[in-house]
């Protein structure tokens, strides 16, 4: 029987391109500096990891096209470097208007506490309710912005 850590692994961006296709959660794992439970908790709960990527154990999509296929090549380098260099993100927040138009994305939520001067326990509240906060900002944990 083969090993489960030993399947693919693929990463996605926040518009759900696939960038890259990993052999396995460890090497994804060693590669990006986090370990195994995290990378797999992330896949299995659909969250963007570090904000921006998410990570699958299947395609998205039949069609979807890879997007970086040599990993000697610089855009894979800059992929690699762009994670790493988002260690600190825990979760990003996406503020939208009433129109579902982006108007920034933060670190977190307590970044966008700070810059809006609302609670983030209100924030947090109306990302999980997926509803408009004082008709004004809807807020999100993913990226409303994919066009299909």
């Amino acid at each position: 029987m083969q090993n489960k850590s030993l399947s693919l692994v693929y990463l996605y961006n926040e518009y759900k391109e696939l960038m890259c296709i990993f052999n396995s959660v460890s090497e994804l794992s060693k590669t990006i500096n986090s370990n195994s439970t995290s990378i797999k908790r992330f896949i299995e709960s659909g969250d963007l990891f570090r904000g921006s990527w998410y990570i699958t154990k299947s395609l998205l999509n039949e069609n979807d096209l890879l997007l970086i296929t040599d990993k000697n090549s610089s855009a894979y380098n800059e992929l690699i470097t762009d994670i790493l260099s988002s260690m600190h993100i825990r979760k990003a927040v996406f503020v939208y208007d009433v129109d579902n138009v982006l108007l920034n994305k933060y670190d977190g939520v307590m970044e966008a506490q700070e810059d809006l001067h609302i609670s983030h326990e209100t924030i947090k509240k109306y990302a999980k309710l997926n509803q408009i906060y004082n008709d004004k900002y809807r807020f999100s944990y993913h990226n409303l912005d994919i066009y299909d």
